[in-house]
């Protein structure tokens, strides 16, 4: 993945601004003698026409990762409510060029948007 600072998406969507700004703040965690860098992780799998957009899905694996001690960008918590697919996929690719690793949930090759963010990681 890309090495940066920060990420700021800014566009007007229905009279309203949407504006995200994703930073590289990773904290380091020492393990004994040995620093370690917390992983960024990038949740994809199908939404649109999955029940409860699939968040049941996207949550239990946001929960696991974050046990094992990575930051979890799930793509359901950034953008609001109504957004339109495709204003929703330039916010979540920005996202996905953030992290190091990206997690495909089941069902991930019937989803158009699922399978960009596995070409684009």
């Amino acid at each position: 993945m890309r090495d940066f600072k920060s990420i700021r998406y800014r566009r007007e969507h229905r009279g309203a601004i949407i504006e995200i700004t994703l930073r590289d703040d990773r904290e380091i965690r020492s393990n004994g003698d040995l620093m370690v860098k917390v992983m960024r992780v990038y949740i994809a799998g199908p939404i649109g026409d999955a029940p409860d957009k699939n968040r049941p899905a996207f949550d239990a694996a946001a929960e696991e990762w974050r046990g094992r001690g990575c930051f979890v960008i799930n793509p359901l918590d950034l953008v609001p409510e109504g957004t339109e697919q495709g204003e929703c996929m330039r916010i979540d690719i920005a996202a996905l060029l953030t992290c190091d690793m990206v997690v495909m949930l089941p069902g991930w090759t019937k989803s158009k948007g699922a399978r960009a963010e596995h070409v684009v990681a």
